[in-house]
């Protein structure tokens, strides 16, 4: 149990802690974090679980007012004392690092929408029905699968990135699994994205040339290192343990939801889209493929359908990779989103 004087008392919407597991998060049984008003016996309580968390690294774990639970008639106005408290699993022990807390520390609400591998639905589908609606999206596009069977050609690619949307970095020859990516050589790895982003340069596709999906999501030190020296400035993930958080800690894991049969369109919508407008947060949402049914790598055209509407619904801002990036690190490009 570790406690700390910590003044709440004017935090806004969200409060930002970052937690660090220094053993495996399966070590931990229970853990919960305390707000403390001036009287003890009325406090916020909120127990998150260890699987939230990444091991060996910081974890920026963000949390609106409405998840606290209020024992005893706590009020934000007099809370002055945070609290974790951590239970190891039988038999284990348990440890982590706890760092900063800011509150008061808010964003535009975004939701960036991905297709990967550039399929025809995505162009056929996605774009066919978002566009008339004024909401763009990010193309990870394989270079060699460009205008084969089952994917979107060159001119429906230049069709959607005149139209706003971004045409962006899915490595040259998409390495499969199951190993992907991280199965191959630094030099290798060199060549599959660096080929891509000359690709991309190429054909005027220079928004997203910088801007990675891994495949498979796969990705190790040999790939991050490959990243560094090709100037690709973000990774795309497929790790959907919670909304993107601002600030961002590492741009080379950005995490997002997948588009298939594991998602149905009532969480879609309230822990994805409505959690993004009431915390002021960022929905990364990724697929491959529209169809009748959901399936592997594949959504309902018809719940794609419904949740673009609901976004249109509730002005949620569709912006794409390279324009929330810009977003956040460029005050005067975020100013006139």
């Amino acid at each position: 149990t570790y406690t700390t004087a910590q003044d709440f008392r004017e935090a806004g919407k969200v409060i930002h802690i970052w937690i660090r597991p220094l053993t495996s998060p399966s070590t931990i049984q229970a853990m919960i974090f305390t707000l403390f008003d001036t009287i003890a016996t009325k406090y916020f309580s909120y127990t998150p679980s260890g699987t939230d968390f990444l091991p060996n690294q910081w974890n920026h774990i963000v949390l609106h007012r409405n998840n606290w639970a209020n024992t005893g008639g706590a009020s934000w106005g007099n809370i002055n004392a945070f609290q974790i408290k951590l239970t190891a699993a039988s038999g284990q022990t348990a440890s982590v690092c706890v760092d900063m807390c800011i509150y008061s520390q808010e964003q535009t609400p975004r939701c960036v929408i991905m297709f990967d591998d550039a399929c025809n639905d995505a162009y056929t589908k996605a774009f066919a029905y978002m566009n008339p609606r004024g909401l763009k999206g990010t193309i990870f596009v394989v270079p060699t699968l460009v205008g084969t069977s089952g994917y979107c050609t060159l001119a429906q690619l230049e069709e959607m990135h005149e139209a706003g949307w971004t045409i962006a970095n899915h490595t040259y020859n998409h390495p499969g699994g199951p190993l992907y990516l991280t199965g191959y050589s630094y030099n290798q790895i060199v060549d599959e994205i660096g080929s891509c982003t000359e690709w991309l340069i190429s054909h005027g596709f220079t928004r997203g040339a910088y801007h990675l999906a891994y495949p498979g999501g796969y990705y190790n030190n040999d790939v991050f290192a490959a990243m560094d020296a090709l100037g690709i400035k973000t990774g795309r993930s497929t790790l959907s343990l919670r909304l993107q958080n601002a600030p961002v800690d590492n741009y080379k894991i950005l995490m997002s939801k997948a588009l298939d049969s594991a998602l149905t369109l009532s969480t879609a919508k309230s822990l994805w889209i409505d959690r993004a407008i009431s915390w002021g947060q960022t929905a990364f949402l990724h697929g491959h493929k529209l169809e009748a049914a959901a399936g592997v790598n594949t959504w309902s055209i018809s719940d794609f359908r419904s949740m673009i509407d609901y976004i249109v619904a509730r002005r949620l801002k569709c912006v794409t990779i390279d324009e929330w990036y810009q977003g956040l690190t460029n005050p005067r490009y975020q100013a006139v989103l």
